[in-house]
């Protein structure tokens, strides 16, 4: 196994599990002030089949990238590539004029998603340029 395939799938599950904390239990949403007084809410409190949707998806990709380490399928990495792409896109909002009423658990997820990204390019990079030995 090459080490760039290696550095990609460590990277997909390490992030994996990080916006699944993030998700979970840091705040999504920033009360400012009243942050003080109440408890801001993770989006677990925010919602009902949104967490659960992203959850399942992001132990999909921790899944497929573990079961890339154990294997040599690519099939695994393309999919926890895609998977990590498509939780970067759920939990960006391009289109939001202001970014400020977001807390530190969707910055720190949204930072998760995208080093899963990246590492999922990472391993699938190694995989398709790995010189045969």
């Amino acid at each position: 196994m090459s080490r760039l395939r290696l550095t990609g799938t460590v990277m997909v599950i390490v992030g994996g599990v990080v916006f699944l904390v993030a998700l979970a239990f840091l705040p999504y949403f920033s009360a400012g002030f009243l942050g003080r007084l109440f408890r801001e809410p993770t989006l677990w409190d925010l919602t009902t089949r949104g967490p659960v949707f992203l959850t399942v998806v992001g132990v999909a990709a921790i899944v497929a990238a573990v079961g890339a380490l154990l294997t040599d399928e690519p099939v695994l990495l393309i999919l926890a590539s895609v998977f990590s792409f498509y939780l970067l896109g759920s939990t960006f909002p391009v289109g939001s004029a202001t970014y400020r009423l977001y807390g530190v658990g969707f910055w720190i997820a949204t930072a998760a998603t995208f080093t899963m990204s990246v590492g999922g390019i990472l391993a699938v990079a190694g995989w398709r340029f790995a010189r045969p030995s």
